[in-house]
């Protein structure tokens, strides 16, 4: 590691690309190749897909989003911080949209009528910071993140977070994978026992436990650094519980007929990673119960859908749609390509696994879409039925109301940044914590927090 400002040796850099023995690693390893030669070799895979008229399309889009943040603490203990959680829920009105669209000049005042939007922020402790009746910070951190689920609803008198996770808890098989959080507990196995909201450990110590140990974030806690990694997977589940709390909530106002008229967008992958990932066949179980019903009030599939805006995924397919010179627009506008596990391994993600990607953390598929207009877009839709789950095929059928999906990208293509939709930007933009500026009134406002309690 270099000292503080001290910058990287490019003399280092060169000598080690070059040495025989590098070389030699690279010459016995796999080369990708093009990506053109790629997309012809897979063409079975490349389904057209004709979208709806937009008159077919649901009248709302729901759009989550999250952002995390870490924001330094003067409290007198080096690498003090807090982490900052905001999460947004976003209503846009499509037919509103098409009719303002069809004037020159909209008032403001009408376009914003467009758009409702739902956010809220919580705080979690980090290194050095803990309240003062907590053991420690991360024993902090833990009883802090229960509160934060049991305070955030979707409708005031519905259902928080804390009982959604609670509900999905359920369909997890009991395991010894989870151990208790105290390191000193006086139980020979030290296995977490598993209980609904506040408790104490059965062991001596009778210290408190929480049903939000069982998403073992905790142990992504850094009791001497940076949480980011914890602060994250935090984010990430307040974000597919907040899409499963929307779905309960409807289905406990009796409001699932209303699912005929709403599609659902969540920013990111169907998938859930780190410490939590069990929660995967959680959501799949649950959101396939909530389909069946659906369909019996609807006649249809829920239309959900996965943004994923960067990555590996996001890369080839703009790799895909290059030319050999460098220019843009190889890949067919209105045109969708559906991914096997075959494919990813081959060009996306190089894996030897029997198993299908993604297994683990999945619970839905990715597919590549061009808009009409040009934007590329990686989606996925949920794993509704098991057929849906089998990446060795890639069939129309098994995106559950593609057409719909694919219709729907067309209509939500937004103009402010590429590749890019119009809910998701709108939820980014009350969801994101603001650097710059933004950071400073953090910093203020923990100051502030710190001080009037010491």
């Amino acid at each position: 590691m270099p000292y503080e400002s001290e910058h990287t040796s490019y003399i280092a850099l060169s000598r080690i690309a070059n040495s025989e023995k590098v070389q030699g690693f690279l010459g016995q390893c796999i080369v990708r190749p093009p990506e053109q030669r790629a997309l012809a070799d897979n063409a079975e895979g490349l389904t057209r897909v004709e979208g709806l008229h937009p008159e077919c399309l649901p009248r709302f889009v729901v759009a989550i989003d999250g952002s995390s943040t870490r924001v330094p603490v003067e409290n007198g203990f080096p690498g003090a911080e807090v982490g900052f959680v905001s999460i947004a829920l976003v209503l846009l009105d499509l037919e509103q949209i098409k009719y303002l669209s069809e004037e020159k000049f909209p008032p403001p005042p009408r376009v914003d009528r467009t758009v409702r939007t739902g956010a809220g922020e919580f705080v979690l402790p980090g290194c050095n910071v803990h309240r003062r009746d907590d053991l420690d910070p991360k024993h902090s951190f833990r009883r802090q993140l229960f509160e934060a689920l049991n305070d955030i609803r979707t409708v005031e008198e519905g259902e928080s977070l804390l009982e959604t996770y609670q509900a999905l808890l359920e369909y997890k098989s009991y395991t010894r994978d989870a151990q208790c959080p105290y390191e000193d507990c006086k139980k020979e196995d030290r296995t977490l026992e598993r209980k609904p909201g506040a408790y104490v450990c059965s062991c001596s110590l009778n210290r408190p436990l929480y049903s939000t140990d069982g998403l073992r974030i905790h142990e992504a806690f850094n009791p001497t650094g940076p949480s980011g990694e914890a602060y994250g997977e935090v984010m990430q589940v307040v974000e597919r519980l907040l899409l499963v709390n929307f779905l309960r909530t409807l289905e406990q106002k009796g409001w699932l007929d209303s699912l005929s008229q709403i599609a659902l967008i969540i920013d990111g992958p169907l998938a859930v990673f780190g410490h939590p990932a069990w929660l995967k066949d959680a959501i799949t179980k649950e959101l396939r119960r909530i389909n069946e019903v659906v369909k019996k009030v609807t006649g249809f599939d829920l239309l959900l859908l996965g943004i994923e805006k960067s990555g590996a995924f996001m890369d080839h397919f703009i790799r895909l749609d290059t030319h050999v010179g460098g220019s843009p627009g190889l890949f067919p506008p209105g045109t969708a390509l559906l991914l096997t596990d075959r494919y990813i391994k081959t060009h996306i993600v190089l894996s030897g696994s029997e198993r299908p990607y993604g297994y683990q953390t999945y619970f839905g598929r990715k597919f590549f879409y061009k808009t009409r207009s040009g934007a590329r877009i990686v989606g996925m839709t949920p794993f509704f039925r098991e057929a849906d789950a089998d990446l060795s095929v890639a069939r129309a059928e098994q995106f559950p109301r593609l057409g719909e999906v694919l219709a729907l990208l067309d209509l939500l293509v937004s103009s402010r940044y590429p590749d890019a939709l119009v809910p998701l930007v709108e939820a980014h933009a009350r969801a994101t914590i603001a650097r710059g500026l933004g950071m400073r009134v953090l910093e203020e406002l923990v100051r502030g927090l710190v001080c009037s309690h010491d």
